[in-house]
């Protein structure tokens, strides 16, 4: 389920990567010809991976974009500020 991003308000969903850390993906980014991440749905929670050059997702994964790619206020968000 979506919420909005607590900086920018733009809606996030939140998957996991395979080292198991919280990955935030723009919830309107699915399947865009941009997005570089490749996202499904894996016993009910959102699995993602970063997508190499010129990689594309495998048939049962969709494109989506990592929300701190797109957000404003990103930086605000880094460890380490």
């Amino acid at each position: 389920m979506a919420k909005p991003c607590s900086s920018c308000r733009k809606l996030v969903d939140w998957a996991v990567t395979p080292a198991g850390k919280p990955m935030p993906v723009d919830a309107d980014s699915m399947d865009q010809p941009s997005g570089n991440l490749a996202v499904k749905c894996v016993g009910g929670r959102l699995r993602c991976r970063v997508l190499k050059a010129g990689e594309s997702p495998d048939p049962d994964e969709h494109r989506g974009m990592a929300h701190w790619a797109t957000c404003e206020h990103a930086d605000s968000h880094r460890k380490g500020r």
